[in-house]
């Protein structure tokens, strides 16, 4: 890894890793990347329904992001 959007690669090769181990049912892969500072995380995430995407979630915008301090 040699940048940040690398891990949109190793989002991808990992779900397809999965599916070939017959994961059948799998919807997405994704890593997050958590900035307490910024009361947020970047979520790197990959679905061959979505492709890649990366999101930033702030931690109050719902309450299965809010993270306990």
């Amino acid at each position: 890894m040699k940048k940040p959007d690398d891990l949109l690669s190793i989002c991808k090769v990992l779900y397809e890793e999965l599916l070939a181990l017959d994961f059948s049912e799998l919807r997405n892969a994704m890593i997050n990347i958590h900035d307490d500072d910024a009361g947020s995380f970047l979520n790197y995430d990959y679905s061959d329904a979505v492709g890649p995407t990366v999101t930033t979630i702030f931690y109050n915008s719902h309450p299965a992001a809010e993270r306990e301090g």
